[in-house]
């Protein structure tokens, strides 16, 4: 049963206008978000312009907290977790298309986010998790902006794949691995992406590869 979704599109007006002008309530909003955009048959009654305001408002947010050059403060930390939590529900949700509009915006502040990461946890593989889903929901009307977002993360990529012993890192590496190269596929210009991951796996292996013993 779906006891809201007369009322659903009036929810999302008033989750947009609490999040936009009451910081106070952002944690305790952010979690109604993220269980009403799970219900398809709710986000399909939000407004464009209520999705594309939250989109940007989370990606400001997020952005704001990770340039606090990786503070250690727990309560800092938490609430960028929840707000990326917050962040992959939305693109993970959208009420129908990826809107066009904040494209631009999007494939920029994901290419900031890495940016500012150097160190691994649950921030950076929710991140990760982020963009391998902005590439599924968007990744076929991306154009050259996939290998602009790949040309921007690749070394972030390569580094963290060859040096990280988390299972779930490497795992969403990987994904994004194999998203991009199904993006590129056919593309002239997909050749350097396509070397370049080609170099992280050869020196995965190596690194995997057992000594002979003689």
């Amino acid at each position: 049963a779906l006891p809201l979704v007369t009322v659903a599109k009036s929810l999302f007006n008033h989750i947009w206008d609490v999040l936009k002008d009451v910081p106070t309530f952002h944690s305790e909003y952010g979690i109604v978000l993220r269980h009403v955009l799970a219900a398809r048959d709710y986000r399909f009654h939000m407004r464009k312009r209520v999705y594309c305001g939250l989109v940007l408002l989370y990606m400001e947010k997020v952005g704001a907290i990770l340039s606090e050059k990786q503070s250690s403060h727990s309560n800092l930390k938490e609430e960028g977790f929840r707000c990326i939590l917050t962040l992959h529900s939305l693109l993970e949700n959208p009420p129908g298309d990826f809107p066009e509009n904040i494209r631009e915006d999007v494939a920029k502040g994901l290419i900031g986010f890495f940016a500012s990461m150097r160190e691994e946890g649950k921030i950076l593989r929710k991140l990760i998790d982020c963009l391998n889903t902005y590439l599924l929901e968007d990744g076929p009307n991306l154009g050259h902006q996939s290998l602009e977002i790949h040309s921007s993360v690749q070394h972030f990529v390569s580094h963290f794949w060859l040096a990280t012993h988390d299972r779930a890192l490497k795992d969403a590496l990987i994904l994004y691995a194999k998203l991009q190269l199904n993006l590129c596929r056919g593309s002239e210009d997909g050749g350097p992406l396509i070397e370049q991951l080609l170099d992280v796996v050869s020196r995965d292996l190596d690194q995997c590869s057992v000594p002979s013993i003689t």
